[in-house]
């Protein structure tokens, strides 16, 4: 009977890479799937004759040269193989809401400009919370990356933020910076499909 170093429930993405990254470096590794097709969220599939659709992937960050994405694909050496295509950074969604609708720049500088097109009186809160996110995202890169002091020094109160807000729900902050609740209405709609994915920001959506 075969024995293996590691078994594999599923063949997501994520599943995958630690396959395949586990069997480069000599572990003897099955993955079981109940599917007809490995990927998860990752593969396609056809009705008709020519109608393709994607399971759910849509948008991938971190996928520029030396970023996280693109060093898994050099391991994995499939970096010429899988290649992307750079989002319209002037507006890659749209997002439509009774009243008004805007299109969802990659800057979240762009962003707050055209927040502040459309709520004038929001311009201040939006930049507070905008700024709020960023640092977060910092301080979680920081926390997970090897831990050198001189950087922890300078980017300590970033790691005070995570602290901070760790149980926070994003309604808590959005009451906390009095957000408009349209400009809630919003946020909250892009929250799951474009903040969170980008910065793994723990603000729930409840």
């Amino acid at each position: 009977m075969m024995q293996y170093d590691y078994l594999v429930v599923g063949s997501g993405l994520s599943s995958l890479v630690f396959a395949a990254l586990a069997s480069q470096a000599g572990a003897k590794v099955m993955v079981l799937e109940a599917h007809e097709y490995a990927g998860g969220y990752g593969h396609t599939f056809q009705m008709g004759k020519s109608a393709k659709f994607n399971a759910q992937l849509h948008y991938v960050w971190n996928c520029g040269e030396g970023e996280t994405v693109n060093q898994v694909l050099k391991k994995l050496d499939l970096d010429q193989s899988v290649t992307f295509e750079r989002l319209d950074s002037d507006g890659f969604d749209r997002m439509v809401i009774p009243g008004y609708s805007i299109k969802i720049p990659s800057s979240n500088f762009e962003l707050i400009d055209r927040l502040a097109d459309l709520f004038p009186d929001q311009c201040e809160p939006v930049k507070t919370f905008l700024r709020l996110v960023d640092s977060v995202a910092v301080g979680l890169d920081l926390i997970g990356s090897p831990l050198i002091a001189s950087r922890i020094l300078r980017q300590g109160i970033h790691t005070l933020k995570v602290a901070q807000y760790r149980n926070a729900t994003l309604q808590n902050v959005f009451d906390e910076y009095r957000l408009d609740k349209r400009v809630q209405t919003l946020l909250a709609s892009l929250w799951l499909i474009f903040y969170y994915r980008q910065t793994g920001f723990h603000f729930s959506p409840g």
